[in-house]
C-alpha cells in the first residue's frame, strides 16, 4: 500500500502489538516526507493495530486445549466470553450451558450400579462418580439423587447423601441465583437434620446396652428407694418450735404451710399430730394475726371436735367477731343447726360489755332455730325453744 520502506517501518512498530508515541512520531515523520497525507495514514494504523489484537486473540483461543477438567475453560455461544468449565452459566451474557441430555448421568450411574452386587464397590462408584456440568443435567440429577439419600432403609444411602452433598455445593458456587436449583440448598438444610436425627433414633434402638442401662436404672431406683420415715416431721417440727421461741411466728407459719413431708407419711395433717399447728395457732393468735391462724388451722384440716378450731372460735367471740365466730363455729361444733352455745357466748359478750339490749335483740333474732338436737336443751322437757331462751335470758337478767 505505501513505500517499502514505510511498510517495514510499520510493521517494526506493531511487532509487538502496541503502538507508543515514540513510535508514531517516527511513523508521522516519514510518511510527512513520503508526501503521505498524515490523518489517512493515522487511521491505517488504528485498523492495522486493532486487526493485529484481534488476530492474536483468535489464535490463542484455537490454541486453548480441549477438555471436560475443572479449570479448563469453555466458550460462550451467545457472547464468546471465555468461562471455566464449571460455571453453568456466562458471568457475562448470563447464558445457561445445556445438555442434549439431561438424564444421561443418571441413566449411566444408574447402569453401573446395576453391573455390580457388592454394596462397597457400589459405594465407590458413586463417590467416584463426576457431578454433571451444565444446569439441565445437574437439575436431573440432583432430583434423582435426593430421595435415594434420604431413604434410610437404601444400604447406599449414605453414599448417596455424600454425592447429594457434592452436588449442592455445586449448586452454590456456579448456579447460585437459579430460580430451579436454588431451592435444593434450603431442601439439603431440611434433609440433613432428619437424616441426623434418625440416625440417632436408629442408633438408640439398636443399641442393646442402652436399653439394659435404662432397665438397671429402674431397678436400682426402687429398690434403693429410701423408705418413709418421719425425719421430715422431726425436722420441721423441731424448726417450727426453734422460731416460736424467738418470736418469729410468721416463719413458723411459712415453714408449716411448705411442708409437703415423704412417703406415706406426706401432708400437713402429720405435722399437725405433733402439736405444732395449735403451738403456732396459739402464737398468732396471741399477736392478734387471726388470718394466719385461720390458714394454719384449714391447712392442718381442723374439723369437729378440735382443739385448733375451738381456740379460734373462743377468740374470734372474744374479740366480738361475730362473723367469723360463726363461720368458725359450724367446724368446731360439727353442725350451726345446734347453735345453742354460739346464741350463749354472744349473749354473754354483749352482758359482759354492758350492752343488755343487744343481748336480748339478738337471743330474740335467733333463738327460733333452736331444736331439740341443741346441745342446750339435750337434758331439757317441753318446748325446746322456751327452754333454751329460759336459759338464756337468766343470763341477761343476772346483769
Amino acid at each position: 500500500m505505501y513505500n517499502p520502506d514505510l511498510e517495514a517501518l510499520i510493521d517494526a512498530a506493531l511487532a509487538d502489538g502496541e503502538l507508543t508515541e515514540k513510535e508514531k512520531q517516527i511513523l508521522f515523520k516519514k510518511a510527512q516526507t513520503m508526501g503521505v497525507d498524515l490523518d489517512e495514514f493515522e487511521m491505517v494504523l488504528d485498523a492495522r493495530l486493532v486487526k493485529q489484537k484481534k488476530a492474536e486473540q483468535e489464535k490463542t483461543a484455537s490454541s486453548a486445549p480441549k477438555s471436560n477438567k475443572l479449570g479448563d475453560v469453555k466458550k460462550c455461544p451467545a457472547c464468546g466470553a471465555m468461562v471455566q468449565s464449571y460455571q453453568g452459566v456466562c458471568p457475562e451474557c448470563g447464558y445457561a450451558f445445556e445438555n442434549t441430555d439431561a438424564n444421561s448421568a443418571v441413566k449411566e450411574l444408574s447402569s453401573l450400579l446395576q453391573k455390580e452386587a457388592d454394596t462397597v464397590k457400589m459405594e465407590k462408584i458413586i463417590d467416584s462418580y463426576p457431578i454433571p456440568m451444565d444446569k439441565a443435567s445437574l437439575l436431573a440429577f440432583v432430583t434423582w439423587l435426593r430421595p435415594q439419600s434420604t431413604d434410610t432403609g437404601n444400604p447406599l444411602a449414605n453414599a448417596y447423601y455424600k454425592k447429594y452433598a457434592e452436588c449442592v455445593n455445586k449448586i452454590k458456587v456456579s448456579f447460585a441465583n437459579d430460580k430451579e436449583l436454588c431451592p435444593f440448598i434450603a431442601h439439603f438444610t431440611e434433609d440433613e437434620k432428619k437424616i441426623k436425627k434418625q440416625k440417632i433414633v436408629n442408633i438408640t434402638l439398636k443399641n442393646k446396652w442402652f436399653w439394659a442401662g435404662i432397665v438397671v436404672l429402674a431397678l436400682l431406683f426402687f429398690i434403693l428407694k429410701p423408705a418413709p420415715t418421719y425425719k421430715s416431721i422431726e425436722k420441721s417440727s423441731l424448726a417450727i418450735e426453734k422460731a416460736l421461741k424467738q418470736s418469729k411466728t410468721a416463719e413458723a407459719v411459712n415453714i408449716f404451710l411448705e411442708f409437703e413431708g415423704s412417703g406415706k407419711h406426706a401432708g400437713k395433717w402429720q405435722l399437725a399430730e405433733n402439736g405444732a399447728a395449735q403451738s403456732i395457732i396459739d402464737a398468732c393468735l396471741a399477736d392478734d394475726n387471726l388470718k394466719d391462724a385461720i390458714r394454719v388451722g384449714e391447712a392442718a384440716g381442723m374439723g369437729y371436735p378440735d382443739i385448733m378450731a375451738s381456740t379460734i372460735y373462743e377468740y374470734c367471740i372474744g374479740h366480738g367477731d361475730f362473723e367469723t365466730a360463726k363461720k368458725i363455729y359450724k367446724t368446731a361444733y360439727c353442725n350451726f343447726h345446734f347453735h345453742g352455745k354460739f346464741i350463749k357466748d354472744v349473749v354473754n359478750y354483749y352482758c359482759e360489755h354492758g350492752e343488755k339490749d343487744k343481748a336480748q335483740k339478738f337471743l330474740n333474732n335467733n333463738i327460733s332455730d333452736i331444736s331439740s338436737y341443741d346441745e342446750l336443751y339435750r337434758q331439757g322437757n317441753g318446748d325446746p325453744v322456751v327452754y333454751v331462751k329460759k336459759i338464756i335470758q337468766g343470763i341477761i337478767d343476772q346483769y
